[in-house]
């Protein structure tokens, strides 16, 4: 009985993912396997080794890097999930530290500074400077 289960969001970008997974404390391998229930392993592009007997692991389909797992349980949702149900919610903080990852790449990009802070709803601000003065205000 194989408990991986793949998640439906868009991962694009390799260095935002291993920037978020470093963030977390974790680290990103390459060309691995991604280990699940009862020994059970799924070669994946790239794996985020956790703590204990399950991975999380991604795999490249059309340009995006698909996250699958083994989420029974929640043993994934400990590490890496937002303390909510459900698979996206399972790698919900990875997921948040990606899209930040996205922005400050492109921050940095275009020449950008930047702060971030978490507010008390466990949501990231960022906010971005150019020359002097800061995106989306005066």
């Amino acid at each position: 009985m194989s408990h991986f289960v793949t998640v439906d969001v868009e991962i694009t970008s390799i260095e935002a993912l291993r920037r978020a997974v470093e963030k977390l404390g974790y680290r990103l391998q390459s060309n691995a396997y991604c280990r699940g229930w009862s020994g059970q392993t799924q070669k994946c592009d790239y794996v985020v080794p956790l703590p204990g007997p399950y991975d999380l692991g991604f795999i490249l389909q059309d340009k995006t890097y698909v996250p699958v797992g083994d989420f029974y349980n929640g043993h994934i949702a400990c590490y890496l999930g937002n303390g909510q149900r459900g698979t996206r919610n399972e790698i919900g903080k990875l997921l948040q530290q990606y899209a930040v990852e996205e922005v400050l790449i492109e921050a940095q990009r275009n020449g950008m500074s930047w702060t971030t802070k978490q507010d008390e709803a466990g949501n990231i601000v960022i906010e971005l400077t150019e020359s002097g003065w800061t995106k989306g205000g005066w």
